[in-house]
């Protein structure tokens, strides 16, 4: 069956869980010849056979109920609701891409990294729409939050969805190719999950910018962001092309180190939405820690206030404008920014200067070499010059 390349299907079940499938490796080897023709490949199917695959699902295992019209339009809504992040137009795929290229630079076909890739781009969206309410964010991805456009429990549901979903295409995984390798790249995403829920855990627990310090930023930075956005990709992908301990050590650091980067970009990016809702960030680090006694005393009331709020349930709360303006201001007047940029370079260059120590154990091949200029977009948001 063909694709339709439309939003709006039959309510029919289709039997197409696996139709859209990446070329054969001799077909797609051309595509690894650089990183835009392989960042090409990859959006070529990737989105759609996510798109398959969350139609395939919900209709599939709900064909009993197809015979209802309430049921049946209720599952088309659910299907709206459940695609929509993975559909808008602005995701990069970095963390599957990521997981693609190490595979294959140890050895994984195609087809052995599709299941982990989808599994990798379920879980991101998951955790995108529980962080989006737990944030009060307004928007993702130049569009209104899911929250905000389908209201705050149905995206509660669309998180649990999309979070069972990642245990299930695991699963499979597991069955075609081998319980070991399966249960090696389960705890992967196991583990890395547990890292995502403290360092979220830890920043809704924030209240008090006195309890801030270097070594908190940086343990927010590894486990909020850095472990599933770059680390556990890299590690799975080493484990999906055979690779064991020594090699995914050293991954792993790596990974923790460009995650780092890539969310410092984040949030000198975001600095006014971050402001805004009090977000505890390298940035307001910084200010508070060259400000005056008299600033600082103030700085603290603000983001008491706001984060006690956020607290006790009010996902909404955000600065008043004067305060916003406030910090705005010290944040510029100790340049929170260019710190958290010093560190971003600081913490690339230690990937940089890691992997290519690594030799013994990240092989030379084309592969590796288009690592690079991923790692390098992770952490600039530019593709290599």
């Amino acid at each position: 069956m063909a694709l339709t390349g439309t939003k709006t299907r039959d309510i029919k079940h289709e039997e197409s869980a696996e139709h859209v499938s990446p070329r054969t490796d001799a077909e797609a080897d051309a595509r690894y010849e650089s990183i835009a023709s392989f960042s090409d490949y990859i959006n070529s199917f990737l989105p759609q056979a996510l798109e398959e695959r969350i139609h395939s699902r919900l209709y599939g295992s709900s064909e009993e109920y197809m015979s209802n019209g309430t049921m049946r339009e209720t599952i088309k809504k659910l299907e709206a609701m459940v695609a929509d992040y993975p559909e808008r137009g602005k995701a990069k795929l970095l963390r599957s891409k990521l997981m693609w290229l190490v595979g294959k630079m140890y050895g994984a076909t195609d087809d052995e990294l599709l299941l982990p890739a989808i599994a990798i781009e379920l879980s991101q969206n998951a955790v995108l729409v529980a962080d989006d309410i737990e944030d009060g964010a307004l928007l993702r991805r130049g569009e209104k939050a899911l929250q905000r456009k389908y209201g705050t429990n149905n995206a509660i549901n669309v998180s649990l969805y999309l979070n069972k979903e990642v245990w299930i295409a695991l699963s499979e995984y597991s069955k075609k190719y081998g319980e070991e390798n399966g249960r090696l790249v389960r705890e992967v995403f196991d583990r890395y999950a547990d890292q995502t829920l403290y360092g979220q855990t830890m920043e809704l627990e924030f209240s008090d910018l006195e309890t801030l310090t270097f070594d908190t930023c940086g343990m927010l930075l590894a486990c909020k962001t850095a472990g599933y956005s770059a680390a556990a990709p890299a590690v799975a992908g080493a484990i999906i092309g055979g690779k064991r301990q020594g090699a995914l050590d050293a991954l792993e650091t790596i990974g923790i180190l460009v995650g780092m980067s890539f969310q410092l970009r984040d949030d000198i990016s975001d600095i006014e939405e971050d402001v805004y809702k009090g977000t505890p960030t390298l940035l307001i680090y910084k200010a508070y820690q060259d400000a005056s006694p008299k600033e600082k005393e103030r700085l603290r009331s603000i983001y008491s206030e706001v984060n006690e709020r956020r607290k006790d349930g009010y996902l909404d709360a955000r600065l008043s404008e004067p305060d916003f303006n406030y910090v705005m201001g010290l944040m510029k007047k100790y340049d929170g920014a260019g710190y958290a940029e010093q560190w971003r370079e600081k913490y690339f260059d230690g990937a940089k200067e890691l992997y290519f120590g690594s030799r013994d154990i990240i092989p030379d091949n084309k592969y590796s070499e288009l690592i690079i200029g991923l790692l390098y977009e992770y952490a600039s948001g530019k593709p290599l010059p």
